[in-house]
């Protein structure tokens, strides 16, 4: 299975957008590509507020 997109709400993207960014940094080889692939995906933000997302 591929994934070539993640759909998130607004409080769940800065919650992930902070750990995968910082896990990209991790000890843990695993955690590492985990963190790579995850912030390698295009993401879209749902939100009924108007806002800019962080990088």
């Amino acid at each position: 299975m591929t994934v070539d997109t993640i759909v998130v709400g607004r409080n769940s993207y800065s919650s992930l957008a902070q750990h995968w960014q910082q896990a990209e940094h991790s000890s843990d080889s695993l955690e590492r590509a985990i963190a790579k692939r995850m912030n390698d995906i295009p993401k879209v933000m749902i939100s009924r507020s108007d806002m800019e997302p962080n990088p």
